[in-house]
């Protein structure tokens, strides 16, 4: 499967890394195409991984996660939704 994972925060990392390691393919999105942590992220990965802005990222996949870096009563929110 292909998933985006929107974010590059540790959340979005280790998601993306653990959908990695089953096996799936990730995109990583984030506001602008040469954001520096989704290009780490994809020179770890290599041929599993990819990065572009949100809506490339969300335009290549049918199911994409959104990492929110923002605490909300000491948690994170994480949405995962489906086309």
């Amino acid at each position: 499967m292909k998933a985006a994972v929107l974010g590059t925060g540790m959340v979005g990392d280790t998601i993306g890394s653990k959908l990695i390691e089953l096996g799936h393919t990730v995109i990583k999105g984030s506001r602008t195409t040469d954001n520096e942590k989704a290009k780490a992220f994809v020179a770890k990965h290599g041929g599993k991984a990819g990065a572009g802005t949100f809506a490339e990222a969300a335009a290549l996949v049918i199911s994409f996660l959104i990492a929110e870096e923002k605490r909300i009563r000491n948690h994170k929110r994480i949405l995962i939704l489906s086309r």
